[in-house]
């Protein structure tokens, strides 16, 4: 679909639509492509040849951990977003259903010194999220635009149907990201920067962000 070609064809395709079990794969692919450059997926593989290679399956299983704990929605057909949300509840209000110490099992095959270094990642994620909030909640545990569709004002369109839900229920709703880039886009849909953190013994910045 030529998003640009009409107003209507825009508004059909950025029609979030909640995704099922069997599309849970090509939605880790999706999330996987759209965060090939972020300053996580590069924390956890620098060699961007093994991060394609083993990012998808660590994304799959989020998207599966997602419809658990929350839902996945999609936009596009074949899918050209994905949002994973984290519904209010005991264990998502710490974050510990999101990561916790436990390594999916997809992760298994990962070479030792990344595993540890997801470890390092989900608890740093962990403990910043339980020190920002300690009441109900929804959490965007990842928001991908397939690269080709970026720019265009689809993650805006697409998110906004979830937040004034969330909106409407009195709640707020947090994210974590590793891109300073994404915080205009944050800031431009109601969050704001509530902290700023390094992962420990490195560069890599996390912002904390909160909406409501």
């Amino acid at each position: 679909m030529i998003l640009n070609r009409s107003t209507d064809e825009r508004e059909v395709l950025v029609r979030p639509s909640v995704l099922t079990q069997e599309q849970a794969t090509v939605a880790g692919s999706l999330i996987a492509r759209a965060f090939h450059h972020e300053g996580g997926a590069n924390y956890l593989f620098p060699d961007p040849t093994e991060r394609a290679r083993f990012m998808p399956a660590y994304f799959g299983s989020m998207v599966r951990l997602g419809m658990q704990i929350g839902t996945v929605e999609g936009i596009g057909n074949p899918l050209v977003g994905v949002a994973v949300w984290a519904a209010p509840s005991v264990e998502a209000a710490s974050g510990e259903a999101a990561h916790g110490d436990d390594l999916p099992e997809d992760v298994s095959g990962w070479p030792l010194p990344a595993q540890e270094r997801l470890r390092n990642l989900h608890q740093h994620l962990d403990a910043m999220h339980s020190q920002l909030i300690d009441e109900p909640h929804w959490q965007l545990l990842f928001l991908g635009i397939d690269a080709g569709q970026q720019g265009r004002g689809l993650g805006g369109q697409f998110i906004a149907p979830r937040l004034a839900a969330i909106d409407a229920a009195g709640l707020p709703c947090t994210l974590q990201t590793f891109d300073a880039r994404n915080l205009p886009f944050y800031e431009r849909n109601g969050f704001h920067t509530a902290r700023e953190s390094k992962l420990p013994g490195t560069d890599v910045k996390v912002w904390d962000m909160r909406r409501g």
